[in-house]
């Protein structure tokens, strides 16, 4: 039977980050489809910018923000302008779907659009709250872009099923209306030989990747890395990431096989940070998932997590090991666990390297394509 091919609008107005690169992938495989004729729509202030405009889609740029002020300027006097652009590409290109690839703040323009020009609506979310800690003016605009997209989409894409369920509660949406994809890999160093161990006197180097940010727990890392100097004296801390370091100042004096990298990593240095660490740690308070277990994976690489429910989920069939509390000594329980049991440590690497594998960003895409290609009625779509 012949599959018809739809029209398709991905659009991402996020500026940088995970999101970006989690978009990316899945355009450029979405774009190989011969059933699919993908149309884009980006930020002019993408990072990825140059990236996206290489596959040669059709679509447009949007100027957004740069700053808390320039976003206010943006929301307060241009939604209109934007919606109405918006609206005239969905009518003059035909698009049957758009597909917003991170929840955000321009949810409700988006949708508003597509409602008007009869286009369907799927909206990515990552992150169904905001996070603990976060500003007030931003904490109430992600409240509101959560409960406008989610409430507003025809379909609602979640990575994980905690996710899923935390959303069916929160909103009262049916089941039929939020479907689970999960997250791809990211291959910046990807390997098929198991990692092991060094021996000394190489430090076992322990990475911590991403933004420095309260929910992320840098301070449950640092308080759990002095107890591991204690017992043990070949290990090494690796920090790499942009944020403010200030109110880490005291635990970071306190130890003392440290090196901190505090700012935003370029892609290509990526490669070397997995290539060179042994475990990586994500000691979150609070994650639905992280696109840093899908690095760390394709590097072959054990991961060490605290219990946050999401991130459990995710690293369910993973080479990891979950600390049973969200506390320095728990996690230093199960760092040392991996470090003093060389078995064990390839066992982790080779099953990370397996669970990697089986996420490559064409099935991604593939789930995404067969989402917009399934018959209205089957998916219940809300419209």
């Amino acid at each position: 039977m012949s599959i018809n091919k739809i029209n398709i609008l991905f659009l991402f107005w996020g500026k940088k980050g995970g999101g970006a690169k989690y978009s990316l992938e899945i355009v450029k495989e979405l774009a190989k489809r011969d059933d699919i004729q993908l149309h884009l729509s980006l930020s002019s202030y993408c990072v990825l910018l140059e990236e996206f405009q290489s596959l040669q889609l059709p679509g447009f740029i949007v100027d957004t923000y740069s700053s808390i002020k320039g976003f206010l300027k943006t929301w307060f006097f241009r939604k209109k302008e934007l919606r109405t652009l918006l609206y005239q590409y969905f009518v003059d290109k035909k698009i049957d779907f758009v597909i917003i690839g991170m929840d955000f703040f321009w949810s409700s323009v988006i949708l508003d659009a597509a409602k008007m020009a009869g286009a369907k609506s799927v909206l990515v979310v990552h992150e169904p709250e905001p996070h603990p800690n976060e500003p007030f003016f931003m904490t109430q605009f992600k409240k509101f872009g959560l409960y406008k997209g989610i409430t507003g989409a025809d379909q609602i894409v979640t990575l994980t099923d905690h996710v899923k369920f935390f959303i069916q509660t929160k909103y009262n949406i049916r089941s039929e209306w939020v479907s689970v994809i999960p997250h791809g890999i990211f291959e910046y160093y990807k390997t098929a030989i198991p990692k092991q161990l060094p021996g000394k006197p190489e430090p076992v180097r322990i990475l911590y990747f991403g933004r420095i940010e309260y929910y992320k727990g840098l301070d449950i890392l640092l308080k759990a890395f002095k107890i591991i100097e204690e017992k043990t004296d070949h290990v090494k801390l690796e920090i790499w990431g942009s944020g403010n370091l200030e109110q880490y100042a005291d635990l970071i004096n306190n130890v003392e096989n440290i090196h901190i990298e505090n700012r935003w990593i370029d892609e290509e240095e990526i490669i070397n940070v997995f290539k060179n660490s042994h475990i990586c740690i994500l000691p979150y308070r609070q994650a639905s998932q992280s696109g840093i277990v899908g690095i760390a994976s394709r590097a072959g690489m054990p991961i060490v997590a605290c219990p946050a429910i999401g991130l459990q989920e995710q690293l369910s069939d993973c080479g990891a090991i979950v600390s049973d509390y969200f506390t320095p000594g728990a996690v230093a329980e199960s760092i040392l666990k991996v470090i003093n049991s060389p078995d064990l440590y390839y066992y982790l690497s080779v099953k990370s390297i397996t669970y990697a594998e089986k996420l490559s960003w064409e099935r991604i895409a593939g789930m995404f394509a067969n989402l917009v290609h399934s018959d209205y009625e089957e998916n219940e779509f809300k419209h």
